[in-house]
Parts: C-alpha cells; sequence; structure tokens
C-alpha cells in the first residue's frame, strides 16, 4: 500500500491509496465521518483497473492527517477486536 498525497491545505486532504478499494475505503471513510471535526469524508475509484482510490477529508478546523491518524487508530482498534473473538470460534 502506498499513500499519494495529491493536495494538501489547514483544513483539507485528498489522498490516493493504491493496491486498495472498496473494502479497505469503505470503513476508513465510515471512521472517518463519525469524527465531529470532519465535515466531509468520501472517497471514488474512476475505475478499479486503471486507478487508484482517492479520498478526500475536508475537516472544520482540525487538522485532516491528524483526524485521518484517529480514524485509522479506531479502525485498527476494532479489526483487532474482532481478530480475538474470531480466534475464540476456531
Amino acid at each position: 500500500m502506498k499513500i499519494n498525497i495529491l493536495e494538501e491545505s489547514k483544513k483539507t486532504l485528498i489522498f490516493e491509496i493504491e493496491g486498495e478499494g472498496h473494502t479497505f475505503c469503505q470503513p476508513l471513510v465510515h471512521y472517518l465521518n463519525q469524527d465531529k471535526d470532519v465535515m466531509a469524508a468520501a472517497y471514488v475509484i474512476e475505475h478499479p483497473q486503471i486507478a487508484h482510490p482517492k479520498v478526500t477529508l475536508q475537516t472544520n478546523s482540525a487538522d485532516p492527517k491528524a483526524v485521518l491518524k484517529k480514524a485509522v487508530k479506531q479502525f485498527k482498534k476494532e479489526l483487532d477486536a474482532f481478530r480475538k473473538e474470531f480466534s475464540k470460534v476456531r
């Protein structure tokens, strides 16, 4: 996975994620949109065979990179909890 920053300002971050698709981007955007500092978060994949997902994050006043890091931590926390529960089933 490689992240390319396409645009960055005080309230906006636009980046693409090489090697990922809907499976990763949908939950990431979900966690971003749960944050009170996020005005909008969305992604688009123009064509899955020739384009990388492009994520747009716009915040009220918070640093978009800090908001992204917080969302990734929450995403990871829930995945870890799922992995733990799943290991009990096996």
